[in-house]
């Protein structure tokens, strides 16, 4: 857990930048104990983010996507600088886009304004998707090249399936026998699954928590993508199991108003929802792996999806 007073922070950007900073405020999920995140002005009226890394390597990931998306028409904030503290703690420095976030204002927006942002939203992933194929999967480093990867996505996903596995089977959870049977299920089916041969730029947490939107004279719509520190070169789906989970599963209107922008740039086969489906399985027991005790009610939701793929399939 990161521990600086207000104080230490500014001492810590005015020391980076060489100048005094004003106007200080935090930004960032910090009672989530993780990241810390603040805005702040310059003598030139600049808003910059400052955001400091509870755990080494996301840095690294995010460091790499900003510079990769530096000439592309994805709605990402501009890299300032980065770097590592003397006690080893990395930081990051970046231009403020303004907004909010869209999960903040989704009930003050009327369905019409709703459509356009989720045309938007899925032209934006498509716009992030078409940046760079990679041959294989797995992390960036600073530099934007794949470490550790694996040549097929499969290979990766196996190794997760089987972290999951062990996770839910040295606990005692509420249906457990539910979830041993979307385990099976999981195994089963894998060899019909065709994962993208290729790697993509993905964002790994794409949804409204990380969408910002702005009115202006009455009209909605996304003015940025943020938090690309989990990015990496992986299949396009991943980036949509999010969007299904929150929004998609419940409301077809958003679901089509997506794909209208994301299909200008990738078509989505019938192949590739069956994907999508299956990775809502693994998602779903992903979630109840480690979310029983620690938020009961996410662990509901993953029940919800293991269970809607096991109905699916049977029939």
């Amino acid at each position: 857990m990161l521990n600086y007073s207000e104080k230490e922070i500014k001492d810590i950007i005015e020391n980076i930048l060489g100048k005094e900073i004003y106007s200080l405020k935090a930004v960032g999920n910090h009672h989530l104990k993780r990241h810390l995140v603040y805005s702040f002005k310059t003598d030139e009226d600049k808003e910059l983010i400052f955001k400091m890394y509870y755990v080494n390597g996301r840095r690294s990931r995010e460091v790499a996507s900003l510079t990769l998306l530096e000439e592309s028409m994805v709605l990402c904030p501009k890299l300032i600088d980065h770097g590592i503290l003397d006690n080893n703690v990395e930081w990051i420095l970046m231009e403020r886009i303004e907004g909010v976030t869209l999960d903040s204002v989704m009930d003050l927006i009327d369905e019409e304004s709703k459509k356009k942002i989720f045309i938007q939203i899925g032209k934006q992933l498509g716009e992030l998707h078409k940046i760079k194929e990679y041959d294989k999967f797995g992390d960036f480093d600073i530099e934007g090249n794949v470490i550790n990867g694996y040549k097929t996505y499969k290979e990766k996903f196996a190794k997760s399936c089987t972290n999951i596995e062990e996770w839910i089977l040295k606990q005692e959870l509420p249906e457990k026998e539910l979830l041993i049977e979307g385990l099976k299920v999981l195994k089963e089916d894998i060899d019909s699954i065709e994962f993208d041969k290729t790697g993509y730029v993905t964002h790994g947490d794409y949804d409204g928590r990380n969408i910002l939107v702005n009115e202006v004279n009455g009209e909605w719509s996304i003015s940025g993508i943020l938090d690309f520190e989990i990015c990496n070169s992986s299949v396009r789906d991943r980036d949509m199991i999010a969007l299904y989970q929150k929004y998609f599963l419940e409301n077809k209107m958003l679901e089509e108003a997506f794909l209208e922008g994301y299909e200008s740039y990738f078509m989505i086969s019938q192949e590739s929802k069956s994907v999508l489906e299956y990775l809502l399985l693994s998602s779903g027991l992903g979630i109840c792996s480690w979310a029983n005790i620690q938020a009961p009610d996410y662990y509901s939701e993953g029940v919800k999806l293991v269970k809607r793929y096991l109905e699916i399939r049977e029939g």
